[in-house]
């Protein structure tokens, strides 16, 4: 397959996920698609349980800042920049879920 510069991924890897272990593998999957020294910017849910998708209720795999960044670490990713916000619930959204907070990181591959 081809190697990528940058990739970008928003909610993705912990809406597939089931566990921690399916986590860490489609991590690494994203890890070996980079090329030496790309970067991968990454939005994610956390500690999401669920979330709804015009009306359709989907499970998510509830991933924590601390296990994020160990995966990262563990794959061999230099982290360049982490943000957390806490989720405001807002009347009149059409999309719903349970996360905690969003959380974007930019992080290097040290290969």
């Amino acid at each position: 397959p081809g190697l990528f510069d940058i990739i970008y991924t928003g909610f993705c890897i912990e809406s597939v996920a089931s566990s921690s272990e399916e986590y860490k593998l489609f991590m690494k999957r994203v890890f070996n698609l980079l090329k030496p020294n790309g970067y991968l910017m990454m939005l994610a849910s956390q500690e999401c349980t669920w979330y709804t998708v015009n009306g359709i209720k989907y499970q998510s795999y509830p991933i924590t800042v601390e296990e994020v960044l160990t995966t990262l670490r563990e794959l061999g990713f230099t982290l360049h920049y982490v943000e957390s916000v806490k989720k405001k619930y807002e009347n009149g959204v059409t999309y719903y879920n349970d996360k905690k907070a969003e959380s974007f990181y930019i992080v290097q591959k040290n290969i």
